[in-house]
């Protein structure tokens, strides 16, 4: 979307739905990469949080009977 100043405004994807499918594929694909990118970093991370905690969590008993 062009902006009042002549700028484009990258922030809104709706002009992908106006181009060409040609010319919005590689939007698309970029897109879908970052973003396989950020989501497997997350559950790397949450993964290592898990096995961290779950290592230094210290063993007790609940009741002595």
């Amino acid at each position: 979307m062009l902006r009042p100043d002549g700028g484009v405004g990258l922030e809104d994807s709706a002009f992908l739905r106006a181009l060409d499918p040609s010319a919005a594929l590689p939007f698309l694909e970029g897109y879908v990469a970052s973003m396989r990118i950020v989501f497997l970093t997350g559950a790397v991370v949450s993964l290592a949080a898990f096995v961290i905690a779950a290592w230094r969590v210290p063993d007790l008993t609940l009741s002595d009977e």
